[in-house]
């Protein structure tokens, strides 16, 4: 026998150096294979997981009105609009809300936008009475956002 060769392998140190590194090299490829595919799994995961968070974000911010200090205030509050019990159909923001005449139905009403002064706390469907002698007077006009119509023009009012 030969010194220097292996006779299980019939090797010689070199060569079998470089087959262990060759085996031991394919061993960790075929390890990273799975590890990678967790990878990809997990980054494709994320993407997906970023677009549904912007198609919600957009879906919501586009189904909502859209809310600007749009308001353009009068320098005196005008006559009186409506002296009937107003009915909130959508708040805009804590004191503002898009209301009508409780009697009218939904679209025959002309919309207002109401400004609160006071802590009122706003919510849909909510009937405001009207007063004793009191009306929703004309403070100004508000520029409303709609999906469907654009912008529509609308009158703001306070009660006085």
């Amino acid at each position: 026998m030969p010194d220097g060769i292996f006779p299980a392998a019939g090797l010689s140190p070199k060569s079998l150096k470089i087959r262990i590194a060759v085996v031991l090299f394919e061993n960790l490829s075929a390890r990273k294979q799975p590890m990678m595919k967790h990878l990809v799994g997990a980054l494709a995961g994320m993407v997906v997981g970023a677009a549904i968070t912007l198609v919600v974000v957009f879906v919501f911010k586009v189904g909502l009105p859209q809310v600007k200090e749009d308001i353009i205030w009068f320098e005196k509050v005008g006559d009186c609009m409506t002296k009937e019990n107003l009915k909130v159909f959508q708040i805009i923001a804590p004191n503002k809300a898009l209301v009508g005449e409780e009697k009218d139905e939904l679209l025959d009403k002309p919309i207002m936008l109401l400004v609160t002064h006071h802590k009122i706390h706003l919510y849909d469907e909510q009937v405001l009475p009207m007063p004793t002698g009191r009306c929703a007077k004309h403070a100004g006009n508000f520029s409303l956002e709609t999906k469907d119509d654009g912008v529509k023009i609308i009158p703001v009012v306070v009660v006085e």
